[in-house]
């Protein structure tokens, strides 16, 4: 069911902000599904605007999609908590 497909997004994204990744452009089409031997897979993909939690933010503006992105993004305030942004996308996916 789609909730249990969402908890193996939500897995993926804890994964990825426990290697201190964060996406910063999650929503449904980076994320590929398969189904095999009966198992529901899901992998996470499309890492270009990616970023480490120590790295500084880029002044080149805005990356990733406008209706998935967290304010404090859009309104290009610092992020204190970068991981944040994803919980804010992951949020949205769950909305639509």
């Amino acid at each position: 069911d789609k909730l249990s497909l969402f908890a193996k997004i939500l897995q993926g994204v804890k994964d990825m902000h426990t290697k201190e990744i964060v996406h910063s452009d999650l929503k449904y089409s980076n994320v590929l599904y398969k189904k095999k031997n009966g198992q529901h897979k899901i992998k996470i993909i499309d890492f270009d605007t990616s970023t480490s939690f120590k790295a500084k933010k880029s002044s080149h503006g805005f990356a990733g999609t406008y209706k998935y992105a967290a304010p404090e993004a859009l309104a290009g305030k610092p992020i204190l908590h970068p991981e944040k942004l994803d919980s804010w996308s992951l949020g949205l996916m769950l909305y639509h």
